[in-house]
């Protein structure tokens, strides 16, 4: 059960939000599943050369320059430097990894009305890509560009003429849009508030044991809200404390980036704390300095606070709830999300995993080989966890 407290460590048992913002939030649309998949999907190819569309090499539309609302979850783009196809752009509000320019999960939205539409790519190595048309997946999962260090063209190819709403996530790097010369792409506005994420590779993805950084708990979380305007910015293996790469990138640092970036959430989620070494009381002092930036940088959003993520493992349960509520009892949120710690928590349990079941608990099926990450469907099932959790606390 989650519940709030104030700045002062009081809990809070009615707790109104009054803001328009939070409002909005505190009346997100019912969802009776978490993702639909399209009955008769489009036919996708991935191509390279002239478009099969307009006959040109290059695209109609710059979404970066021309039509930048459609970019979803970035906030800032440049061309890269690096001998990158000098056409692409990538996100500069990324939180520094190890070699500072891995691509994060982002979004191009847009409406158009013909039976053709595509999207040109530069495709670093491991890009994937998922596409949503209508409110309705083609797949829930990452699908694999098949290529890399290429530009290659995403074709959606519907049969016919009609005014569709394209959702395409993905890692690779934005080049252009096209459909036919008499058809017409315009930008899809996202729904719901503007939120920030802040954590580790249970947030940002894990290779391997999830297909890509758009497919965590996050977008879980996010499509049973009815959120789309989601910003991911977790940077794998940090913490309050850890760094990873020699690179200022823990969880300050990467609020420090986002700030830097001049994104304006109205929603603000850290979850954080899992890869840090160090007692409860060590790991909530370094917590305290990333809630106070979150605090100065954007006053009016909702800070929600959750527990370092716990997928089971015999013996680590106390462990993990010491370190929570240290967390917990430092840090100024207006929401607390715990896992493990409370009713209803933690949410994995038994101590299996893929090639290693037990036959007890769901982490059979949830934990994936590494006994570290989630699955796929482990971040499915997590997200809605988190969902229906944050809307209890929301609506109490």
């Amino acid at each position: 059960m989650a519940y709030m407290r104030d700045a002062h460590g009081r809990r809070l048992d009615s707790f109104k939000v009054a803001d328009a913002r939070s409002d909005l939030i505190r009346h997100a649309p019912p969802r009776t599943q978490v993702r639909r998949v399209m009955t008769t999907p489009p036919t996708i190819t991935v191509y390279s050369g002239n478009s099969t569309i307009t006959g040109a090499a290059a695209p109609q539309i710059d979404p970066v320059t021309a039509m930048p609302d459609c970019l979803v979850g970035g906030a800032g783009w440049a061309h890269p430097t690096n001998g990158w196809n000098a056409a692409s752009w990538w996100r500069t509000d990324r939180a520094l990894d190890v070699n500072g320019l891995t691509v994060a999960g982002y979004k191009i939205m847009t409406y158009c009305d013909q039976a053709k539409y595509e999207a040109s790519f530069y495709i670093p190595s491991g890009a994937t890509y998922r596409v949503k048309v209508d409110d309705e997946y083609v797949t829930t999962t990452a699908t694999s560009f098949g290529v890399a260090g290429a530009t290659r063209w995403l074709q959606l190819d519907f049969g016919t003429a009609a005014l569709r709403r394209i959702v395409i996530e993905t890692t690779a790097l934005p080049i252009g849009l096209n459909t036919s010369v008499t058809g017409t792409i315009w930008p899809a506005r996202p729904r719901g508030p503007r939120v920030i994420a802040f954590g580790d590779s249970y947030t940002g993805g894990a290779t391997g044991a999830n297909g890509a950084a758009y497919t965590t708990w996050l977008s879980a979380m996010a499509d049973t809200l009815g959120w789309e305007d989601i910003y991911q910015n977790a940077v794998g293996s940090t913490g309050y404390i850890a760094t990873v790469g020699g690179q200022q990138n823990n969880t300050l640092a990467q609020v420090a980036k986002a700030v830097a970036a001049g994104i304006q959430p109205d929603v603000v989620i850290v979850s954080s704390g899992h890869n840090d070494n160090g007692t409860p009381t060590e790991i909530a002092a370094a917590a305290v300095p990333v809630y106070a930036a979150i605090r100065a940088a954007w006053p009016d959003a909702l800070v929600v606070a959750a527990g370092p993520w716990f997928v089971g493992g015999a013996g680590q349960l106390a462990t993990w709830a010491a370190r929570e509520a240290a967390i917990f009892s430092a840090v100024d949120a207006d929401v607390f999300i715990p896992q493990a710690t409370g009713p209803g928590v933690p949410w994995f349990t038994g101590t299996g995993r893929v090639g290693a079941t037990t036959g007890v608990g769901n982490s059979d099926a949830y934990v994936y080989s590494d006994a570290v990450h989630p699955t796929q469907a482990g971040h499915d099932y997590a997200g809605v966890r988190f969902a229906e959790t944050l809307r209890e606390a929301l609506s109490s």
